[in-house]
């Protein structure tokens, strides 16, 4: 039988970590928390070759984060129609380890990751407080503040790679 954790379809790299977000889907209770907490882990392959000539090509991060915003606000607009989400389930179990919660294991889940602090803070915020409008707006705030990171530095890796294009043509 094959064993389907061992490869991914696109250029995510799901399949090299021992965590899943599969693993997390199943104690996640609602499909809005599961999405973006599969967008946080994510990682896309882009050659440097597609980001630079064939950018329109490459799932950056900049579109995980605009797709993260955009769940976020639906959570936002589900919260003012009084919806109710369902609690993550209490226990976790990673391979032969179990875990108290789920809580417990965000950041063991954001080192296997390597997560910056912000993406940590809203894979938390995901796992631990459903029903906390609060944490919804502080994620939009988070969110807000790495989609201006991967703005400002985007452009700057481009203009560096073309200065060493320009370089090489000499």
């Amino acid at each position: 039988m094959e064993d389907i954790r061992s490869y991914n379809v696109g250029g995510s790299d799901y399949a090299k970590h021992s965590i899943q977000p599969w693993d997390i889907w199943e104690y996640v209770a609602d499909p809005w928390r599961a999405d973006i907490i599969k967008r946080i882990l994510r990682t896309k392959k882009c050659s440097l070759w597609d980001k630079l000539f064939h950018p329109d090509t490459c799932d950056s991060r900049m579109n995980d984060y605009k797709k993260i915003r955009h769940i976020l606000l639906k959570i936002r607009d589900l919260f003012e129609k009084d919806y109710v989400f369902a609690e993550s389930l209490k226990c976790f179990k990673e391979k032969d380890k179990m875990y108290d919660n789920i809580y417990d294991y965000c950041d063991v889940i954001a080192s296997t990751y390597h997560l910056s602090y912000y993406e940590t803070a809203i894979l938390d915020r995901m796992l631990r407080y459903p029903n906390e409008d609060y944490y919804i707006e502080t994620s939009l705030e988070y969110i807000d503040i790495l989609m201006e990171v991967e703005e400002h530095n985007t452009p700057k890796l481009i203009k560096f790679c073309n200065k060493l294009v320009k370089l090489f043509n000499r």
